[in-house]
């Protein structure tokens, strides 16, 4: 669970890092090609880490996800 919880960080971590390093690009006036390329190496692996944050979600369910599905407990009372 751990693990689990340490690896997401880390992706959610580098898609974060991402999204910064193109908002800085965008705000840029001059694009040459090395940029061009490296923002689609950017978009490139932003997909990888959205396919293998999805793969491990659904593998693994979280705490609240399995309380989500399960039934709740009776409350009847014996008289």
């Amino acid at each position: 669970m751990w693990g689990k919880r340490k690896k997401l960080q880390r992706l959610y971590e580098e898609l974060t890092a991402i999204a910064l390093l193109n908002r800085l690009d965008d705000n840029r006036t001059e694009q040459t090609p090395n940029d061009t390329h490296a923002y689609a190496m950017r978009e490139t692996r932003q997909q990888e880490l959205l396919v293998e944050i999805a793969q491990l979600e659904a593998s693994h369910p979280t705490r609240q996800d399995e309380t989500a599905n399960s039934t709740p407990p009776s409350r009847s009372r014996a008289a």
